[in-house]
């Protein structure tokens, strides 16, 4: 499915996409067949909305599906009043007597396999981030006490709404998110001075200067084309994709192919089976090097672009649950606690070693990936890190990118590393259930001696 643009302008076959998918992520969410009301429903539409335009890249809201007991959204599509209701002005009007500074969004009429859906389309925030500016209550009435009522606060003023890890719009309350926001309006408005002034200095009109193509987008395509023929198409079951290359693009970083397998070669992880999977009879390509083993394939370009793709285990194994009468788990729809944070763990230790191939002041963009999500349970097949099967994640994906300087990873890639896994599993687990940063750092530990 295609990921979320800048521009709030989709083609039909994107929104078809937005309807298609199996489930929500920090971009994506799903609502059942409902009516904008300008009353309660709107109020919650409307921190939904405010969350997405303080999103990276804005979100999509699919109104239509509903999600039964079994996490599996199913299509119902709307009535035509329910449709009607759905006016891009009145809805917009609504939203930004509520909220400052206004919210683009979009609410665009979809029909599909004779269903009728709104998939409201929000843009990412100009310049500043987005704040609820007005108040919106309800009074329920207390169940003991007859005759009194307390008030439900569903938009609260002052109130700053962020997507979660686990698609729920909440409120930013976190130093780290706030730090985040504050990060990305600050970008935005350096950009845009910084255009102003390089046309002012060259005596210039102002005027929007083009976007420059990525040239590791291209590379990506072809890696990953790459990869998933390798591993005979079972990517799309379910897989963790892995990638870091460096800022600064360089098409002849590595010319030789010896010295690619010698640099991936130096950093492979050795802990559990090896990562990423070398040997002597690694693949020459054109555009570098690959190989693949074992449900694992990595591919490494010359201008050092780098990407792993691991399948889910879980795809073809069963939960025994030890705990019986627990019932036990499907294959592809669960993932093991400690394989997976494992991955991750592997990825940054070979993520130290290889930077250690990069010149001191030089930056690298990492991404962790694993999809498709939806429906999944984590459990434990480990007696020593029992607990009880989690609820069926609601995300599509995990998603989560970064960029470091090759100083800070040399030094310390753990804390990074934490962070990552925090970040996975709040997917499944709450805070409140496991104290992800204190156990993660735990686990970190103990993986490198090999006590995990």
């Amino acid at each position: 499915m295609s990921e979320i643009t800048h521009s709030h302008i989709f083609t039909p076959n994107q929104l078809i996409g937005y309807i298609e998918a199996t489930g929500e992520s920090i971009n994506i969410d799903a609502k059942a067949p409902i009516q904008w009301d300008g009353g309660e429903v709107s109020a919650g539409l409307t921190k939904d909305i405010i969350a997405f335009a303080n999103s990276r890249d804005g979100g999509v809201i699919v109104i239509g599906k509903e999600e039964p007991s079994t996490g599996r959204f199913i299509l119902t599509g709307l009535t035509e009043a329910q449709a009607d209701s759905f006016d891009t002005t009145k809805v917009a009007t609504w939203v930004n007597n509520h909220c400052s500074p206004p919210v683009n969004l979009v609410c665009n009429r979809v029909e599909y396999n004779g269903l009728v859906f709104i998939v409201m389309t929000i843009v990412e925030f100009s310049d500043v981030p987005v704040l609820c500016t007005k108040q919106y209550e309800v009074s329920i009435p207390l169940e003991k006490q007859k005759g009194k009522k307390k008030q439900k606060v569903i938009l609260k003023k002052g109130e700053i709404y962020v997507r979660s890890a686990n698609a729920a719009s909440t409120p930013l309350t976190s130093i780290e998110e706030l730090r985040t926001l504050i990060g990305r309006a600050t970008v935005k408005r350096a950009d845009e001075m910084l255009g102003m002034f390089q046309l002012m200095m060259k005596g210039q009109p102002f005027y929007e200067p083009k976007q420059e193509i990525d040239p590791f987008l291209t590379e990506r395509k072809i890696v990953s084309e790459s990869l998933t023929d390798e591993l005979e198409g079972k990517v799309s079951s379910g897989a963790w994709t892995l990638v870091c290359h460096p800022v600064s693009h360089n098409p002849t970083r590595w010319d030789e192919s010896n010295e690619m397998r010698d640099i991936v070669t130096n950093g492979v992880v050795n802990l559990r089976k090896s990562f990423p999977p070398v040997n002597r009879e690694m693949h020459v390509r054109d555009w570098g090097i690959c190989n693949q083993a074992f449900g694992d394939a990595f591919g490494f370009t010359r201008s050092g672009f780098f990407m792993a793709m691991r399948l889910f285990r879980e795809n073809s194994v069963v939960f025994k649950n030890p705990w019986q009468p627990n019932p036990d788990i499907p294959a592809g729809e669960w993932l093991d606690f400690k394989y997976n944070i494992g991955i991750i763990i592997e990825f940054y230790m070979f993520l130290s070693r290889l930077v250690e191939e990069y010149e001191v002041g030089e930056e690298i963009y990492v991404e962790l990936v694993a999809e498709p999500l939806t429906g999944r349970r984590m459990a434990s097949m480990d007696a020593n890190t029992h607990f009880d099967p989690t609820e069926p994640c609601r995300s599509t994906q995990f998603r989560y990118k970064n960029v470091f300087k090759i100083e800070s990873l040399r030094a310390n890639w753990e804390e990074p590393c934490i962070k990552a896994l925090c970040r996975f599993l709040e997917l499944f687990i709450t805070n409140e259930f496991l104290e992800l940063e204190r156990i993660m750092s735990c686990a970190v530990d103990s993986f490198k001696h090999r006590r995990f």
